[in-house]
């Protein structure tokens, strides 16, 4: 391994332990079949790259509806912006949830996980959230028995 590929190491170490922490959050709050969905990894160059862009980290289901869960899970310490997010992953949670999908964007931080609807407001290009506002805008338990919103149309 070289010393280049080591932070990449890490950050996908950090990215799995925070899907890990994600999908158990989500089978708490009462979702069912909860799946991590796998890019498979292929060395390129030396380092270890993810084979392909997926539509998020998480899939999971609604109980009773039926209703697709899709999460993309971000792993950061103290900020989380907009430019963590790849170009292909906004684009994904963006047609879930114009599908009819309930599309999430969760967020393992310093201090526990932050599950928000997608699109949180006050978050996207070229902006940041701090805990504070993440944890603000996160789901009660049982979120999915109530009213989900639908993002507007485009």
């Amino acid at each position: 391994m070289t010393e280049r590929s080591l932070p990449h190491l890490r950050s996908h170490q950090r990215g799995r332990s925070g899907e890990q922490a994600a999908a158990e959050w989500l089978r708490y709050m009462g979702l069912q079949h909860v799946v991590s969905i796998e890019t498979g990894m292929r060395k390129i160059g030396g380092e270890w790259r993810h084979a392909r862009p997926v539509a998020g980290d998480i899939r999971a289901v609604i109980p009773g509806s039926g209703r697709s869960v899709l999460a993309e899970v971000k792993a950061r310490q103290n900020a989380l912006v907009w430019s963590d997010l790849a170009v292909h992953q906004p684009v994904n949670l963006d047609e879930h949830a114009r599908a009819g999908g309930v599309s999430l964007l969760i967020w393992r931080h310093r201090s526990g996980v932050a599950v928000m609807l997608w699109r949180p407001p006050g978050f996207g290009p070229g902006q940041r959230m701090t805990v504070p506002q993440a944890e603000a805008l996160s789901l009660p338990r049982f979120f999915w028995q109530g009213e989900i919103p639908q993002p507007p149309a485009k």
